[in-house]
């Protein structure tokens, strides 16, 4: 298939997975709850709000101490990214080497990610990346939670944006996968140190040791 445009996951992709101890992340939902007067939240309600948090188990969480969810969840979401901007200006999060591959595909590229866009914006205004035509991240509200992948939202409105339906995706998880085929594409997994061993329940078009691996496929 000839590829328009090909788009890419950040976290895992591009830019290095934040530390994977999960105590910087669960100190700032701490950080959250003690913006709104809670002092001492549950220990599980903070762990469920580091990742994967739908909005159902915010809703809960919120109404347990009276809290607001929009607020409360801006809140969250500035926090955590507030971590990661840190990590990007100590140099502790970075780019990963192969990045430099995308200098030579010669086509339309987008970042689509799941992450806070500030986060994005921070590091590719900070770090000395590929030039984008698209970078798509989460705007920090409850509505986004909704569209986070493995819904196409984010994937649809990028594509739009780029102008064509001919794209591959890039991404590092099943979700990944999954959002690319909810949305119509084709979807390439990326095997890093992270996710070497990991199965997966969907099959990609295509699976990638490397992001200079991208230019066999697109050959």
């Amino acid at each position: 298939m000839e590829y328009e445009a090909i788009l890419f996951d950040n976290d895992g992709v591009l830019l290095e997975r934040t530390s994977s101890d999960r105590s910087v992340f669960e100190a700032a939902i701490r950080d959250a709850f003690n913006e709104h007067g809670v002092t001492a939240p549950d220990p599980e309600h903070v762990a469920d709000l580091v990742y994967g948090v739908t909005v159902s188990r915010l809703t809960t969480i919120c109404e347990t101490y009276g809290l607001e969810t929009d607020s409360f969840w801006l809140s969250r979401d500035r926090a955590c990214s507030q971590v990661q901007r840190d990590a990007i200006a100590a140099g502790e999060k970075g780019l990963y080497p192969d990045v430099n591959a995308l200098n030579e595909l010669e086509r339309p590229t987008g970042v689509v990610s799941t992450n806070q866009h500030p986060t994005l914006t921070f590091a590719y205004d900070r770090l000395d990346t590929p030039s984008f035509d698209v970078v798509q991240g989460r705007p920090m509200t409850v509505e986004s939670l909704r569209r986070k992948k493995p819904n196409p939202y984010y994937l649809e409105k990028t594509l739009h944006d780029i102008g064509t339906e001919a794209a591959l995706y890039v991404g590092d998880s099943e979700h990944d996968v999954i959002a690319a085929r909810n949305a119509g594409i084709d979807a390439a997994f990326l095997r890093r140190d992270h996710n070497d061993d990991v199965s997966l329940s969907v099959t990609p078009d295509h699976e990638l040791a490397s992001l200079y691996g991208l230019s066999a496929i697109l050959e």
